[in-house]
């Protein structure tokens, strides 16, 4: 009986962690998934910005004003 005993409480006190890392990892995910977000939106910004200023670099090279 006293086994049982501790043995359902071994089963508690791990359920109860393994709770407590699963919220620990959604926290976790979510500051991750917010910092790939701003990781692809800077990654767009740069690139777009790379695009615009090799469209226009050429065209005011080629035809100074």
């Amino acid at each position: 009986m006293h086994l049982g005993m501790v043995a359902e409480a071994n089963v508690t006190r791990r359920s109860g962690n393994h709770a407590a890392r699963l919220e620990e990892r959604v926290e976790l995910g979510d500051y991750n998934l917010h910092v790939g977000r701003l990781k692809v939106v800077h990654g767009l910004f740069v690139l777009y910005s790379v695009v615009v200023h090799r469209q226009v670099a050429p065209s005011l090279v080629e035809n100074p004003a």
